[in-house]
């Protein structure tokens, strides 16, 4: 066995104890959370998701791109894909037009997200 196999396995063997947070009572694994986590720290895919979550509307490429100052179309277009494939939005067709709104799952972790986002807001000047 070389020394990556073994390592590889330490760390399988340790992932029980390493990927727990204690929260209150309970113990959370953080593992599964980490591809979405990965996403979610890409640039404006929090904006995306909450944008399209302010009023249950379905919004189209352009309105979510004019809604989102210096934006770029390339990585506008890439999150919402990604956002989609990891089905957090949905990505509907009909009427002739192409509109995006969040799934039941994109909608749990936008309201997730909300307090997060207010408490930057109030200590904003601590982040500059």
């Amino acid at each position: 066995m070389n020394i990556n196999s073994k390592k590889e396995n330490i760390r399988k063997e340790n992932k029980n104890k390493t990927c727990m947070i204690s929260y209150g009572k309970e113990t959370i694994c953080i593992d599964p959370s980490l591809h979405i986590f990965h996403i979610l720290g890409k640039k404006y895919t929090i904006i995306i998701l909450t944008y399209l979550g302010g009023n249950k509307d379905r919004k189209s490429f352009n309105e979510i791109l004019m809604g989102i100052p210096n934006s770029s179309t390339t990585i506008i277009s890439s999150r919402l894909r990604e956002l989609e494939s990891n089905r957090l939005i949905k990505r509907d067709t009909s009427d002739g037009r192409i509109t995006y709104r969040l799934t039941e799952i994109g909608e749990m972790i936008r309201e997730s997200l909300i307090p997060l986002i207010k408490t930057v807001e109030i200590n904003a000047t601590l982040f500059q």
